[in-house]
């Protein structure tokens, strides 16, 4: 992580907003009287990163310049080639914070991920950045104010203890102290082993040695020799079931060409049975054919007879129209006959009442 710039305002004893930049350099000195806000610079450095502050710890809100509502500090910084601008700013009295986490991209800053703006997401985002956390700053890049003097003027044993601290070397020293520990209680599991070997072996020889080597590879052939034999016993006892089953499948196919057979069987005395039947049933119909064949005969003769009949005296339409004449004019002459009787009789007695 490379500072680029800060700005900060109402932060200890920078009241007004002030802006310190870093960019282009190396190598820098902070140099001013005491009280003048040297370690208040290093301090917004680590309050904007980390929200936090050695000398106050997270209760910030104390570093507020007197009569001063807020603090806020802005840090611009690089990592890699990544560039990342931060700021932090707290309330006074409560110490109400509010952060926004921004990245440079394509000359424009812009939001650095989702949560950015919220102090938990931020504080995680920015540890993941710069790769280290608030412990871990305060002791391998910034040193906490006063450490160093101590470090400085101190003796061998101070110095190693504040190297200790700051570098988080503790970890090693428990790990020192576990070892320590587990390798003593190795040597007493050892010594008591030893003592078990030379109290419950004593007798122990090599011929003993060899004799029970030799014991063990006899067992240990005799266990081959019966795990072979057992193999083959299952393989054998495999080839039966398998067998057994073949056997089982060849009776089922068995039973079914039986049941095939007398389905055959059957079947061949339907045919048969059909077979005389269709041929009575084609008797029938030849000679159904033979009589249609007849009357188609009979109907060609009686349609030629119809021909020669309506030739020699016209069609049926025209005998009919014929009769119903024939009848009409019978009936009229009838009907003439009538009259001309009741004709007769008038005048017979018309004749008579003349007589008189």
């Amino acid at each position: 992580m490379r500072p680029i710039a800060l700005r900060l305002k109402g932060f200890t004893a920078f009241r007004d907003e002030q802006e310190v930049a870093f960019d282009g350099l190396d190598l820098f000195a902070i140099t001013g009287p005491t009280g003048s806000g040297k370690s208040s610079i290093l301090d917004a450095m680590t309050y904007a990163l980390f929200g936090a502050v050695e000398r106050v710890g997270r209760q910030v809100g104390q570093l507020v310049s007197q009569g001063q509502p807020r603090m806020s500090v802005t840090l611009e910084f690089a990592v890699e080639r990544e560039r990342y601008r931060v700021t932090r700013s707290t309330t006074a009295g409560r110490g109400q914070t509010r952060i926004l986490l921004e990245r440079l991209e394509d000359g424009g800053w812009v939001q650095a991920g989702e949560g950015a703006d919220r102090v938990r997401e931020a504080d995680a985002l920015i540890r993941e950045a710069i790769g280290l956390d608030y412990e871990a700053f305060t002791r391998s890049v910034l040193l906490p104010q006063g450490r160093f003097a101590e470090f400085l003027v101190g003796d061998a044993k101070e110095r190693r203890a504040i190297l200790t601290e700051l570098l988080g070397l503790e970890l090693f020293e428990r790990l020192a102290r576990r070892a320590g520990e587990l390798r003593r209680a190795a040597e007493v599991e050892v010594v008591a082993r030893e003592r078990l070997l030379e109290q419950e072996y004593a007798g122990v020889t090599e011929e003993a040695l060899a004799a029970a080597e030799a014991e063990v590879l006899q067992a240990e052939e005799r266990e081959r020799a019966l795990a072979a034999a057992e193999l083959r016993v299952r393989e054998v006892a495999a080839a039966w079931e398998r067998a057994a089953r073949e056997g089982e499948e060849l009776a089922a196919l068995a039973e079914d060409l039986e049941r095939s057979a007398g389905a055959a069987a059957t079947a061949a005395e339907t045919l048969e049975a059909l077979a005389v039947a269709s041929e009575a049933v084609e008797g029938r119909v030849r000679e159904r054919a033979k009589a249609a064949r007849a009357a188609e005969r009979a109907l060609a003769r009686a349609a030629g007879a119809r021909a020669e009949a309506e030739a020699a005296w016209g069609r049926a339409v025209e005998l009919a129209a014929l009769r119903a004449t024939a009848a009409r004019l019978l009936e009229a002459r009838e009907r003439v006959v009538a009259r001309d009787a009741e004709l007769a009789t008038a005048r017979e007695a018309l004749a008579q009442d003349e007589a008189v």
